[in-house]
């Protein structure tokens, strides 16, 4: 498929920087590959509000989407898969193919609490006291990452609490587009999110590593990535 384009979306209090090694071993195969700062987090950190909502997320994805001159391959981890669920949906003419990264896929009028209710007490004792709406950034070791050894100026940061309580619009079992589940090991509701993309037919794939994998231990990441971009007839010709 000439002119596909993977873009990969990041999770909630991350940004584009922990698709960086992802997207430069396949950018080093030839791939078309783009990583995105959704709204308030990466370089766009300077727009972090309570008031956005999963809708302005999926909006960042599909302005994305709309900047390819051909398809797009849709890469979302973890909060990310809920927004690209949400995105190739909208957009079913243009995205190729999806792959959710230890993330649950979006099921229609859930939220991704309702999906992940463990994370409610975490995110509630995470909440900001200085602007309510809020939540702290995630431990960097509660992620599996050593803050030491982070580039300057990476880690996590705040997050909008209200795109978590947004039930989603559409569903990832009725997508027209092929889709892919990898799942981390080491993450436990991992399991649970393979599980129902299996139940949609898809193909459920299975890597050693923490949440943060993606970042630690991109190549079997971008293997997968790469392989399922191939299937859809992408390949990149090297």
């Amino acid at each position: 498929m000439d002119g596909l384009t993977v873009i990969l979306v990041h999770g909630s209090g991350l940004g584009a920087w922990s698709w960086e090694p992802v997207k430069a071993q396949l950018q080093s195969w030839g791939q078309a590959t783009s990583a995105i700062d959704l709204k308030g987090f990466g370089t766009r950190a300077a727009e972090l509000s309570p008031e956005i909502r999963l809708a302005d997320h999926v909006g960042d994805v599909l302005a994305a989407i709309d900047a390819c001159e051909g398809s797009a391959l849709l890469v979302g981890h973890s909060y990310g898969a809920y927004v690209v669920s949400e995105a190739a949906a909208v957009r079913p003419d243009k995205v190729s193919g999806v792959i959710l990264v230890d993330g649950a896929p979006a099921r229609k009028g859930q939220s991704l609490l309702d999906q992940v209710p463990a994370l409610a007490p975490l995110f509630e004792s995470l909440a900001c006291q200085d602007v309510p709406g809020l939540i702290e950034a995630l431990p960097a070791d509660l992620l599996g990452l050593d803050p030491a050894r982070l580039p300057a100026g990476v880690a996590p940061t705040r997050s909008p609490f209200q795109p978590s309580l947004d039930p989603a619009q559409h569903d990832a079992s009725a997508l027209a587009c092929p889709g892919l589940f990898i799942g981390f090991s080491d993450f436990a509701p991992s399991a649970d999110f393979g599980a129902t993309a299996s139940s949609f037919g898809w193909p459920v794939a299975t890597i050693e590593g923490g949440h943060m994998a993606l970042f630690l231990d991109p190549a079997p990441v971008a293997r997968a990535i790469d392989e399922f971009s191939r299937r859809l007839g992408a390949d990149p010709g090297r």
